[in-house]
């Protein structure tokens, strides 16, 4: 996911998450899961503020160190 920089600061990554939950939950499904580099913290706070809590921190190939985290957010029945 994505917001174009000329399109940032309006909340559009926000309703995206939006759009996903409401169609998880239309699916009947009890979670989402997501996973963004670490190096991106704002992406990091925004999912934190959605709602998502890490689970793991992982490495892509060929990186000693965690690169990534995965995160995950329960959803309540509608």
């Amino acid at each position: 996911m994505a917001v174009h920089p000329d399109s940032r600061g309006q909340g559009l990554a926000k309703r995206m998450i939006a759009a996903a939950e409401k169609e998880a939950r239309a699916r009947n499904l009890a979670r989402l899961f997501l996973s963004t580099r670490l190096v991106l913290v704002d992406n990091r706070r925004l999912f934190a503020a959605c709602g998502f809590v890490e689970t793991t921190r992982e490495a892509h190939p060929g990186y000693a160190r965690p690169t990534f985290v995965n995160m995950e957010k329960r959803l309540e029945k509608a």
